[in-house]
This record gives C-alpha cells, structure tokens and sequence, in this order.
C-alpha cells in the first residue's frame, strides 16, 4: 500500500490544497485498482496525464510555488526558477517532410539509410540542425525565466549526453548566490541578471542493503495486503476475492494457494475473534487517521468494540523486526488519542511466518 506521512500542517500549514490534491491522486488510484508505489510513481511520470491528475487552479495574486513545462512557462518570469534537465537519449527522428513545388513527400529516413545517398544525407543533416534548435531554444526559455536567481538540477548517468553535453560541470563550478534586492518600480534599478547556478559536483545516494525488498516480494505482499483488505469476517468468500484482486491488478498468483495462505491468517488462534461478528463491534479496513499534528496513517485492519479497539497490522516476508514494533506503538498511540475510553491493543500477523504477537 501507499502510506503517506506527512507533516504538513505543522511545517506549511497553508498547502492543505497540495496534500488533498495527492490525497485525491491516490484514491482515485487505489479505486482502479492500482495500490503500489510502482503504480503510483508511473502515474506521476505519465507526461499525458499529469496535467489531468495534478493541476491545481491557484489565482494568480497567490504567492505559491509553480510546477510547469518549459513550454507552458513562455512568456513568464519568477523571481527564483529551478530547471530540472533529464539526459535525451537519441531515438532517431521522426518523420521528415520534403516539399518540392506542389508535391510533399513524408519520409522516414535512419541515420544509416541517410548515409548511403546524398540527397537522403542533406535532409537528414537538415532536420536534425532543426531538431538541435528547437532543443537549445526550449533550453533558452527556460533558462530566461528567474528574475534573480536560476538554479540547475541535472539527473544523469552520462555526461556526454544532450543536454549536458552543452554543460560540462568543470565548466561551470558553483557561483556564489546573489544577494537579494527587494523588488522596485523602476525595471532599470533592478540588479544584473545572476550567472548560472551549477552543482559542480553530481549528488550521490548511498543504497541500504538492509532496506532492499525485490520487487516480485514487494508486490506479492501488496497482492496480499489487498485481498485481506477485502476480507470482513471469517466466512468470506476468499476465492472469490483473490480472483478479484489478481483481476483488478493483472496478476497470476495461484488461487489455492493464497487462499491457504489467507484462511491461515484469519484461523490464527490469536487474532480468529477479530473476524467474526460480536455485539457492538465496527470493523474498519485500510482506514485512514490523522494523528494530532496532521501526520496521515493507514491502518491495515481495526476492530473497534465498545470496550476495546484492536488495530491488526499485516507483514509479509520471513524477517521480524523493531521496527514493525515501533509502527504498531505509533498506531496505538494514535487510537489512544481517538478513543481514550478504551483499551487499545496492537497486534502483528506475520502472514508468512503463520504466528501473530502483541
């Protein structure tokens, strides 16, 4: 699942839009299906659908931070512009048009064809010229955007490839940032352009081995997370469910053998009670709280009676660890808040390891 923590509220108490418009992507998502955060980052790096999924209508006399293309920024300026640059691996061109008189030829031309016949030689070596521009003139505008500062993020593996093959980093070291002169009325009082901002050397980012989950375990315990979110007492239909969700998320995991896997959790000695029907009782699935300073958690499955409030988080995988403690201490802590009347009890299925602790 998707577990979104975030303190918000207490760090920018006045971007509740930016966390109910996440908040909104993520349901939204949930509800086709999609519950992973593989499935999520695809999402965000859908170029077609970002705009859909993420726009956000902000008046314009609103101070605010604003994401765009480089394309949709023409014609504006800010007082600070971050450019993030991707390297563009080389996919060949598209197709070239050669207009002759009253005649236009569409042609698909690849760099080893063009090679071979001049004629086809020059119209590649001319649309790739034109490429290259339409490239430097996208680079142009946004890098004409700041009003006082412009800082470059670049991510890439080769130096040599477009655009930092225009940008070497030994030829731009960091440049000190300029100080800072409040906006006037007179445009020609305002300060000199400032000088390109480069990180001269690239960040690093150091891997725990120790938090590394391949990712076929990863989405096996996500499958499984979702079949017993749909899960509400012990006679079920839980077949039913696991053809659903491998459906719902195109997988292929043997019917018998999560449903053997699924009923063992939910006979479990020590958690069996939890999924059955008691007078008072009100079973919450996936429910979402919010603790006191705005942080959001999902919580796998809760059980609340009228004397006590039981919250059964899931782990899948072999290993034990504090950790998975030190969350369901958190979680309590939480329930404790919503329902100081009650006893609070946490447990832990180890869905693969067959044994569940308080």
């Amino acid at each position: 699942e998707i577990f979104v923590v975030f303190n918000i509220f207490q760090e920018m108490p006045k971007e509740e839009g930016a966390l109910i418009q996440f908040l909104t992507v993520v349901s939204g998502l949930e509800r086709q299906g999609f519950n992973s955060l593989t499935d999520f980052l695809s999402t965000a790096d859908d170029e077609e659908k970002g705009d859909v999924n993420w726009n956000m209508a902000v008046p314009k006399n609103t101070e605010a931070v604003k994401i765009m293309t480089i394309h949709k920024s023409k014609g504006l300026g800010f007082p600070v512009v971050i450019v993030l640059l991707y390297d563009l691996h080389n996919k060949g061109l598209g197709y070239i048009i050669e207009e002759n008189g009253d005649t236009v030829h569409l042609l698909k031309i690849k760099k080893e064809e063009a090679e071979c016949d001049e004629t086809l030689r020059d119209l590649y070596a001319s649309e790739k010229m034109r490429e290259t521009v339409n490239r430097l003139n996208t680079l142009y505008v946004g890098f004409t955007r700041p009003q006082r500062e412009l800082y470059v993020v670049g991510v890439t593996n080769k130096p040599d490839q477009y655009p930092f093959s225009l940008l070497p980093i030994a030829d731009y070291p960091p440049a000190p940032k300029p100080a800072y002169h409040p906006r006037v009325g007179d445009l020609s009082a305002r300060p000199d352009p400032c000088p390109l901002l480069h990180r001269y050397k690239p960040l690093a980012f150091d891997l725990n081995p120790a938090e590394f989950i391949p990712v076929s375990e990863r989405l096996r315990g996500d499958f499984i997370h979702r079949v017993l979110s749909f899960v509400e007492y012990a006679e079920d239909d839980v077949e039913g469910i696991i053809r659903r969700v491998n459906e719902e998320t195109g997988s292929d995991y043997s019917e018998v053998e999560m449903k053997a896997l699924i009923v063992s959790v939910v006979n479990n000695n020590a958690i069996s009670d939890y999924f059955k029907t008691a007078p008072g009782r009100e079973i919450r699935r996936e429910q979402e709280y919010v603790d006191g300073v705005g942080n959001l958690f999902r919580m796998d499955r809760v059980v609340i009676d009228p004397e006590k409030v039981t919250i059964i988080d899931y782990k899948t995988g072999k290993s034990k660890g504090e950790k998975y403690q030190t969350q369901l201490r958190n979680y309590m802590r939480i329930l404790g808040e919503i329902y100081s009347d009650r006893e609070i009890v946490g447990i832990i299925a180890y869905v693969d390891l067959g044994v569940a602790s308080k």
